[in-house]
């Protein structure tokens, strides 16, 4: 049920006595913003003629559980997650009484001699007899394929959009497989010549640089032609999306999107950012599962949320429930100033002070987006991903300038529009067409528009 899951790290044990009761979004987010530990989100639902409840928690811990019951009287498939505390706040039947039994204390030491904390990547149905169904649309799918590609060490091609989302998603994407071992390839469509999302000769591009797997990120979900074409190459397709899709989806091997209408709903607010996350912490759990680091270091997925929290407030996508905790960490880790490209353009946006979400939404991301809008899609993604100090300057100077271009742009079109949007104010859609129009900012306007006459804006620029 798509992504109703993991969410990993090692766990603060106090004296092996936690308490796992009540958890709910907002403990969930105070637990990470603290630095207790990332802990597994999980939803349970339970329906049969006369009881009906849904639970949502953490989990915390493998346990031993008993659920008593006339028709689930035994213990549940050893290979269930067991979770502790489960049914404090359920809404119990009169009929029926459910318990769970287990020893917290010696949990807890276990838990804490090992150091580490169950990942898994479920929804939990309770059926008739019990039993738990485990089901997750194209993640498991998604996660085993990439566990072979990374075992083969295959050159992976990365395409993602122009815009601070799909930067962030290709970096964070990039740099978890680069320490995975596996040389990666990234294309960011240029807005003028590409358009918007995967075309068939990007792909096929990234295919003959020796790509054995594609992967695209924040777009993809819409791109039925592209890929259709790519099923007569020899490569196979991922798409990780968060954009609406349609009931027909394309022909890709996997497709990791929270807005799918076969997806247990409840993360449809991520951003293609935090959607790639969770798919990288999904794929780090097989990984560790299969052994894959007993002879090499793993990467450590905090590293990764000062991007996620980039590409998350950029995306103005609500900062509530798992959004804020992620970016919450993410403004954290940003204070080690880690990430070279974001410490040089935060230094040349002259932010003087902690990053917040003020700074990445009105200093970081523009400049950033520029790049798609009047300069080099690459660049917001190379900035993020460079090592390089020289390089990383020339980048963000870049990136600054072109910002300063969008600026003047914008207020130039914004002028030519607004007078021919007056001339059709009183209309319940205003749509406005010119020629040459810069597109690159003509979305901006349209938004402005919007604001400004509080109704539904469409502009259309004709070029030559």
């Amino acid at each position: 049920m798509g992504l109703e899951m993991c969410i990993r790290d090692r766990t603060e044990l106090e004296n092996g006595e936690l308490d796992w009761f009540n958890y709910s979004y907002k403990e969930f987010a105070t637990s990470l913003v603290s630095g207790k530990g990332i802990y597994d989100w999980f939803k349970i639902s339970y329906k049969s003629d006369d009881d009906n409840f849904t639970i949502e928690g953490l989990v915390g811990i493998v346990v031993k559980k008993k659920y008593d019951d006339a028709e689930c009287n035994k213990e549940l498939d050893s290979a269930a997650l067991n979770i502790s505390g489960l049914f404090k706040n359920a809404k119990r039947s009169k009929k029926k009484l459910y318990k769970v039994e287990y020893n917290s204390r010696k949990v807890f030491q276990e838990a804490n001699q090992s150091g580490k904390s169950t990942v898994t990547s479920i929804s939990f149905d309770f059926n008739d007899r019990g039993k738990i169904i485990l089901s997750c649309y194209d993640m498991d799918k998604a996660t085993n394929f990439f566990f072979e590609a990374i075992l083969n060490k295959y050159k992976i091609g990365i395409l993602g959009d122009y815009d601070v989302d799909g930067a962030t998603s290709a970096a964070i994407i990039s740099k978890y497989l680069e320490q995975c071992g596996c040389k990666t390839f990234i294309h960011i469509p240029d807005r003028f010549l590409e358009g918007y999302g995967p075309n068939e000769k990007a792909l096929k591009g990234l295919h003959e640089k020796g790509s054995k797997l594609i992967v695209t990120v924040d777009c993809g979900i819409s791109s039925f032609e592209p890929l259709q074409a790519m099923t007569s190459v020899d490569i196979d397709v991922i798409v990780i999306d968060h954009h609406i899709p349609d009931i027909k989806l394309p022909p890709a091997y996997a497709i990791i999107n929270p807005k799918r209408i076969d997806t247990e709903k409840g993360y449809e607010d991520l951003c293609a950012a935090g959607v790639t996350f969770i798919f990288l912490i999904g794929l780090n759990r097989e990984l560790r599962k299969q052994g894959f680091f007993k002879n090499r270091a793993e990467p450590n997925l905090f590293q990764f949320l000062d991007l996620v929290a980039l590409g998350t407030v950029c995306d103005v996508v609500p900062l509530s429930k798992l959004n804020r905790a992620l970016v919450k960490q993410g403004l954290n880790i940003m204070k080690r100033r880690e990430n070279i490209g974001i410490k040089v353009l935060s230094d040349i946006s002259k932010i003087n002070s902690a990053l917040n979400t003020q700074s990445l939404g009105f200093s970081l991301g523009p400049r950033i987006n520029a790049g798609g809008r009047v300069g080099k899609s690459s660049h917001g993604a190379n900035l993020l991903l460079n090592k390089d100090p020289k390089d990383v300057f020339k980048i963000a100077s870049d990136l600054d300038q072109f910002n300063k271009e969008r600026k003047y742009l914008e207020e130039e079109v914004l002028d030519k529009i607004t007078i021919e949007a007056n001339k059709t104010r009183s209309d319940p859609v205003i749509i406005v067409s010119g020629k040459n129009w810069h597109e690159g900012v003509i979305g901006i306007v349209a938004s402005r528009l919007k604001d400004k006459f509080n109704k539904p804006v469409i502009i259309i620029t004709v070029d030559n």
